[in-house]
């Protein structure tokens, strides 16, 4: 059962599922001239979650690769419990820090005096134990995961010795290998190649996800994309623009074809959820349109990072509190190179994230520029030491500068995020609801545009507006799985503690605690009640008829 109970006749427990009726409350705005005629709307969602949580497996593509050593090597530790001796004095077991599902915690509500109630994110639905993950992969690059993990210099050297005899017997199987699509700068090891034509290398690869699933006897598997960053991929008109051009391409052998887009298309055949790591579009419009046919989730671009978490938060700030941003000077150096990039006016400098959050923060006083055109040339790097210079005005023409110095790695981050990536979306595979009095249940869109917090250029599907603060997008997880218990978002309003004259809240507080009921209610409960009237089949009950 559950941690968290939620008692209300709007929320019913069973073995296998928790289901909940849910108010979610949005207002349409329609523009006459100068008049805003406002319409709040209420909709009716019945979510249901099933309870039962799966051995899940994921297989990395660029399993070699710093972030791919590093996500191995952070749940194996965790998994040992490993104790970080070169932490000095400190000494302290190896930990999920950096994950929002791991280390972060929800106001859940308040006591009866007024305290707040605060659990763990990963408490208010059963999730995936990072622990009990198990990983495979493939690499262009044949070297065992402790040969990559000494070449990447990722982590430091006690955990290596630790993790060696582990990490030793896991080898990279096969990868796709198309030079086409590899930047002219990157300098890496190809031994380790998939021979054949596309069609041919898109078989093995469903191949390899079938013998990992049958050998590791796993219930799911996701798909992660975190090799070196491809060139982008043309949208060709009957090549890659829908999903029957794309196959038949792959079977036509065609060169246009990117290898992030054939492990994208095998896993949606498989019916696996594919996340892309990097900043290439992989997901050409024949591969959404593949994935909504055979409703598989796929999530992007580009995972996250501290740097741009940084970034993105002091615009977010800035903005909110009605501070203009004039321009942005950023200046990042790595190893020995030092590049400088300018942000005139709103406009994002490196890549499409910062662009569409300046654009989300700025749009709503009217000092947003209309269109924002923006270029990303980042490729995966082992540290970056950055300068970012905020000049902004005040009142009066009054003029600022913040200075903020960053230095990080930035996989070392994208480990814990990775990881957030693979256990929201198994979770989201296991939620379904449906809208109004509609019997017949739906998931989410297979463009999965919930986890837009964790990716740096969040893919969206086609008509959803594009959100990139980071304060709403992680409201947005967090409300969705409020939802899946039936509870309100938290609307930080604290009204209780901000009356003249609390008498009147009391006493109505005391009438709803005098009539709620005691226990949980059960399907079986209602359906001694309902379903006879509704004449429901065993096990089912018309959630749409509680209020």
């Amino acid at each position: 059962m559950p941690k968290i109970q939620v008692h209300s006749s709007r929320i019913q427990y069973t073995d296998s599922y928790i289901e909940a009726v849910y108010g979610y409350q949005n207002t349409e705005v329609r523009i006459h001239g100068d008049i805003f005629h406002v319409h709040p709307r209420t909709t009716k969602f019945t979510f249901r979650t099933n309870l039962q949580v799966p051995k899940v497996g994921i297989m990395l593509v660029g399993w070699g690769t710093e972030t791919g050593t590093t996500v191995t090597a952070t749940v194996l530790a965790n998994k040992l419990g490993l104790i970080n001796k070169d932490q000095g004095s400190q000494r302290e077991h190896v930990n999920y820090v950096g994950s929002i599902t791991q280390s972060t915690t929800v106001m859940l509500g308040l006591t009866n005096d007024g305290n707040e109630v605060n659990v763990p994110l990963k408490d208010l639905l059963p999730m995936v134990n990072p622990n009990d993950i198990i990983i495979d992969g493939w690499d262009l690059c044949s070297l065992n995961l402790s040969e990559s993990l000494e070449r990447v210099e990722t982590i430091n050297n006690d955990l290596k010795h630790q993790l060696h005899h582990e990490m030793k017997q896991m080898k990279p199987r096969k990868s796709i290998l198309n030079r086409d699509f590899l930047p002219s700068k990157e300098n890496i090891i190809v031994d380790n190649i998939i021979p054949g034509t596309r069609e041919e290398q898109m078989a093995q690869i469903r191949k390899d996800i079938n013998d990992f699933k049958t050998q590791k006897l796993l219930d799911k598997i996701i798909v992660v994309w975190i090799a070196n960053e491809e060139k982008n991929n043309d949208v060709i008109d009957g090549v890659n623009d829908t999903a029957d051009n794309l196959l038949k391409s792959i079977e036509k052998n065609t060169c246009a074809i990117a290898p992030s887009t054939l492990f994208a298309v095998a896993s949606i055949l498989e019916g696996c959820s594919f996340i892309n790591g990097t900043s290439q579009n992989t997901f050409v419009p024949g591969c959404i349109e593949l994935a909504e046919r055979h409703k598989v989730f796929i999530v992007g671009d580009r995972i996250q990072s501290l740097q741009t978490l940084t970034e993105s938060s002091m615009l977010d700030f800035l903005t909110s509190a009605g501070i203009r941003v004039n321009s942005v000077v950023q200046q990042n150096k790595v190893e020995k190179s030092t590049i400088f990039s300018t942000t005139n006016v709103q406009c994002g400098a490196n890549d499409h994230y910062k662009g569409n959050l300046e654009m989300n923060t700025t749009m709503g006083s009217g000092t947003g520029p209309e269109e924002c055109s923006c270029s990303d040339g980042n490729v995966q790097i082992p540290e970056v030491f950055s300068r970012a210079e905020y000049h902004l005005e005040l009142g009066i023409e009054g003029l600022n500068t913040i200075v903020v110095y960053n230095t990080c790695k930035d996989f070392l981050l994208a480990s814990p995020i990775l990881l957030d990536l693979i256990i929201l979306t198994e979770l989201c595979q296991r939620i379904i609801f449906r809208v109004g009095d509609s019997l017949k249940f739906q998931s989410f869109n297979s463009v999965l545009s919930v986890l837009g917090y964790l990716c740096k250029v969040p893919l969206m599907t086609r008509k959803a507006p594009v959100i990139n603060t980071l304060y709403r997008q992680r409201k947005c997880i967090e409300n969705i799985l409020r939802a899946c218990l039936g509870l309100a978002p938290e609307n930080n309003m604290s009204l209780e503690s901000k009356l003249s004259d609390s008498t009147d809240w009391n006493e109505s507080q005391d009438i709803m605690r005098s009539r709620a009921q005691s226990k949980i209610v059960t399907m079986d409960d209602i359906r001694a009640v309902v379903g006879s009237v509704h004449n429901l089949p065993s096990g089912e009950v018309l959630a749409g008829s509680l209020h």
